[in-house]
């Protein structure tokens, strides 16, 4: 609803309302703060005037009202962008807006229509009514457009109205900030002195009194719809304890008479809801039956009942090990019916299936049973599946008698082999005591722990629970191996082929095995040295072997170095010494077996031997010094630089040192002398012998001829 129309207002002045026209909503006063304000009336200042109107009519208005104070020329001369906002609107700010009133500062220039925009954004956040009250005592100076402002806001669809109260303007001056009023639907008033101020701006920003109570509207009903269920055309609601299960989701009907995709309203089990009138998809659900239907809903004042029939029956159905027995928990059941229909359950269930013919999948572990199920509609079935099945308890033993400790795994496998001569795989337990469900029928087990395992064959009864003992003749070994990091097992017994049988590798210096009864070889290794031992393992006993390994630690260093290569000493028949261990870089430390060794560190091309012992339990530092310098070669326009030492020999041939193609070449090289051939292309060489003594870097340029 729109205030008085303000051509009214402005023709007429304020002394012709009748009372305050409230600001609905949240309002926001926009107070002109410029220099013009220091104009007097009857000998005032007008700021003071409006200083004293201001907090006088804000000191009326109830607490809850929600205002706030923009202002604008109160900081700086001559700027059209000096609009704050002092008082955000909210409730109880009244004194806010009085204390930041009498603080201003009024310097600037008149942009009034930014800042009645600048309101109208701040209160355009919010859906409810929103209202800018200006006070001004001049004309716009920042060359805006009020009248047009006031037709934009009109335009922008929110509900929004702009009062001013021109405070001593002409009426010339007037008309030009009344069509702001005037096109928001809002009063333009003039105040001419302090009096006039106060009425007009009761009249704007009083709240008026509370309106008189509306009639109570009608009593329309909490909960309007009522929905009924029933399994078929004629039956009876379920009982109380399978209808909670069920859920009733309504989805409005548009008016081109599809439904909608929001639901509208969803009603569980005998609860009641709330609709209005109209026509609605109900769709229906208990358990894995679902209908939808088109229903009409009346006025809220009735409730309506909706009724759907599911066309389908109850399935009551409980898993049991044999007759007569109490549902089994763990036993899972699966029914499969028509059109992709699914569910699953445990133990004992009451639930709602379409009428039809379905199977149902009953595993209690590995026993398994299939059988049908016809539903009728409106009707109970009642079915008992059991799962008739016996249960072998394993447990591992070293010996008869001495149970097992620790991790155990039994391996379940059907006697009989099939066509592939591989008997059929059933499961998996781990732990003494595993005690898994199995069909009746034969089977074997293979069970133990590491390399101590032994299959025990056993029948399954129904019904039956019963022990499967596996003896696995078996001990335990530790075997220990100072400063090894790895171990290998083997059998104790040459094979014909001259090799031990193998049976595992572990890393560390003690390893503990399980392992039958019988002799083995171990043999451990530290570095590139080795120990080994031959050791009984009885069963139900712990045995423990130690293998020593003569082993010392040579500490290669070798500054400068890129590679370091470890040779035996000794000479083999083929003049060449065996190698033992390579390592990249300039220190490496190698756990060796005692002996004479030669260690030949390599820097680039130069390279140095050094020979040296190691004991048992001994650490031996070695050093390397390898003699090098640095031949840096640069020859512009060359294609590639080659490096030879000089001819050697009766056929005087030189033995080609490096190459490298390109302009520059580096080579580190023994201290010597060498020949430096760069090669220009074009048939173009240059041949340079060069001297290099330890330790210096010799720098070359060779320039085409």
């Amino acid at each position: 609803m729109r205030f008085l129309q303000p051509i009214l207002a402005l023709v007429l002045g304020h002394s012709l309302l009748a009372g305050p026209l409230a600001a609905e909503g949240k309002s926001i006063i926009v107070l002109d703060a410029s220099g013009s304000m220091w104009g007097q009336i009857d000998g005032r200042a007008k700021l003071e005037i409006a200083r004293e109107a201001l907090g006088s009519v804000l000191s009326a208005i109830p607490a809850e009202t929600e205002i706030g104070l923009m202002a604008y020329g109160h900081r700086e001369k001559g700027s059209c962008t000096d609009i704050e906002l002092i008082v955000p609107p909210a409730a109880a700010t009244a004194g806010a807006i009085t204390d930041a009133a009498n603080t201003l500062k009024f310097l600037g220039k008149t942009p009034l229509s930014d800042a009645v925009r600048r309101a109208a954004d701040e209160l355009r956040s919010t859906e409810e009514k929103a209202t800018v009250i200006l006070i001004t005592d001049g004309i716009e100076t920042c060359e805006a457009d009020p009248c047009a402002l006031g037709t934009e806001l009109e335009a922008s669809g929110v509900d929004f109205t702009a009062h001013v109260v021109g405070f001593g303007l002409t009426a010339a001056e007037g008309a030009t900030v009344a069509c702001l009023a005037q096109n928001t639907g809002g009063l333009y008033i003039e105040a001419k002195d302090a009096g006039s101020l106060v009425e007009a701006l009761t009249t704007v920003v009083v709240a008026e009194p509370e309106p008189e109570p509306a009639p109570p509207e009608p009593v329309i009903l909490a909960e309007n719809v009522d929905p009924v269920l029933h399994l078929v055309i004629g039956g009876p609601e379920p009982e109380d304890a399978i209808l909670m299960d069920a859920y009733f989701d309504f989805v409005a009907i548009g008016s081109d008479g599809t439904p909608g995709s929001d639901s509208a309203a969803t009603i569980y089990g005998r609860s009641l809801g709330q609709l209005p009138a109209g026509r609605y998809l109900m769709r229906t659900t208990l358990h894995s039956v679902t209908v939808e239907q088109e229903v009409e809903i009346g006025p809220e004042s009735e409730v309506s009942r909706p009724v759907a029939v599911l066309d389908a029956g109850i399935l009551r159905l409980q898993l049991v090990t044999e007759a007569g027995g109490e549902p089994e928990a763990n036993a899972l059941w699966e029914l499969y019916g028509p059109e992709g229909l699914y569910d699953s359950g445990y133990g004992q269930t009451v639930r709602v299936f379409p009428a039809g013919e379905h199977e149902i999948t009953a595993k209690l572990e590995e026993v398994t049973a299939r059988q049908s199920a016809v539903i009728t509609a409106g009707e109970t079935t009642d079915m008992t599946i059991i799962l008739a099945g016996g249960v072998p308890v394993f447990a591992a033993y070293y010996a008869e008698g001495v149970p097992m400790e620790g991790d155990q795994s039994f391996d379940v496998y059907s006697a009989k082999a099939g066509l592939d001569g591989k008997r059929p795989y059933v499961r998996t337990d781990y732990g003494a005591g595993s005690a898994p469900t199995l069909p009746p029928g034969d089977y074997v087990v293979i069970g133990g722990v590491g390399e101590a395992k032994v299959e025990v064959p056993f029948t399954v009864k129904p019904g039956e629970r019963f022990d499967v003992p596996v003896i696995l003749n078996a001990g335990i070994a530790v075997i220990s191996a100072p400063n090894a990091s790895a171990l290998e097992l083997y059998a104790a017994k040459i094979g014909l082929d001259g090799k031990r049988a193998y049976i595992r590798s572990d890393y560390g210096d003690v390893i503990q095995y399980t392992l039958p009864a019988g002799d083995y070889y171990a043999t451990a290794k530290a570095g590139e040295a080795t120990g080994d031992i031959t050791f009984t393992v009885a069963a139900a006993e712990r045995t423990e072997a130690t293998i020593t390994i003569a082993v010392g630690l040579a500490a290669v260093s070798a500054p400068g170095a890129t590679a370091l290569q470890v040779y035996d000493a000794k000479v083999g028949l083929d003049g060449k010494r065996k190698e033992v261990r390579f390592n990249y870089g300039e220190t490496a430390d190698y756990m060796l077996p005692p002996g004479d060794y030669v260690i030949e560190a390599r820097a680039d091309k130069a390279l140095a031997e050094t020979a040296f012992s190691v004991t048992d339990g001994t650490r031996t530092e070695v050093s390397v010094i390898i003699p090098r310098g640095v031949a840096a070669i640069s020859a512009p326009g060359a294609r590639e630089i080659t490096i030879y030492l000089p001819p050697d020999g009766l056929n005087g041939k030189r033995e080609r040192i490096s190459g490298d193609y390109g302009e520059v070449s580096q080579s580190t090289l023994p201290p010597g002398d060498y020949i430096v051939v760069t090669d220009f292309g074009s048939d173009i060489e240059v041949e340079q012998p060069i001297t290099l003594a330890d330790g210096q870097r010799l720098e070359i340029e060779v320039v085409r001829p």
